[in-house]
This record gives C-alpha cells, structure tokens and sequence, in this order.
C-alpha cells in the first residue's frame, strides 16, 4: 500500500520541488509579479492537474 501512496504524491511531489529549486529568472518573475499584487492582480503559480 505503501507505494501506491508514494505514487499518487508524485505531481505535488514535484510541484513542490519546482516552487522551491526556482532559477534566477523565476525567482526575478515572481517578485515582479508580487509587486503587481499593489494594483489589485493576482498571479497564481501552476498547480498539478490530474494523478
């Protein structure tokens, strides 16, 4: 059963691991977007679809 876990928690497994191991230029992009957050837009970041 163990490994059917591990499966399924692979996309936001990997999603996570995106988030966190960004290059330069997305971490650049997102704090560029966050500054937009001032004039009322809201960014949101990709999510895993499916299992």
């Amino acid at each position: 059963m163990q490994g059917d876990r591990d499966e399924s928690n692979a996309p936001l497994d990997r999603a996570r691991r995106l988030r966190r191991d960004m290059t330069m230029p997305e971490r650049i992009l997102w704090r560029e977007l966050r500054e937009l957050r001032r004039l009322g837009l809201k960014f949101r970041r990709q999510v895993p679809l499916g299992s």
